[in-house]
């Protein structure tokens, strides 16, 4: 789910994620976003929260929405995106635990949740990928 691209053009991520090869730690520096799912169950599920650096109060359409949601269509041929953009991945105050979508140590995403709330034990995601860009440009 973190490499989607709907639009087709080439944009360098770097991935992250904890207990995996990919690393706590990266040298690309603004982070773009976490994705997390499961893209095998019937239906599949696919969510993802704007990262620190691509979200911002009120400007619209996101960089990372930008990314994952342009160019799919449904059957129908109408715009229709495949993942659900849950909002900032840690909205500010960022102690305040119901405004987070996702938990992070060293930088990437452990634990996510699809709720639209803010965090929420009921709707646990495991292993996200947070992506990390090289500038905020597409």
């Amino acid at each position: 789910m973190a490499f989607t691209n709907g639009l087709g053009h080439h944009i360098p991520i770097e991935m992250s994620a904890n207990n995996t090869s990919l690393g706590g730690g990266h040298s690309y520096p603004y982070q773009e976003a976490a994705f997390y799912g499961n893209v095998f169950s019937d239906p599949p599920k696919a969510f993802f929260c704007v990262g620190k650096d691509f979200f911002s109060v009120g400007s619209g359409a996101t960089q990372p929405e930008l990314r994952a949601c342009s160019g799919y269509t449904d059957a129908n041929g109408n715009p229709s995106c495949p993942y659900v953009n849950t909002g900032a991945c840690n909205f500010e105050p960022r102690a305040l635990l119901k405004s987070r979508k996702c938990l992070f140590w060293n930088g990437a995403a452990t634990v996510c949740t699809d709720e639209m709330r803010g965090f929420s034990f009921n709707s646990l995601w495991m292993h996200p990928i947070t992506t990390y860009r090289l500038d905020k440009t597409i």
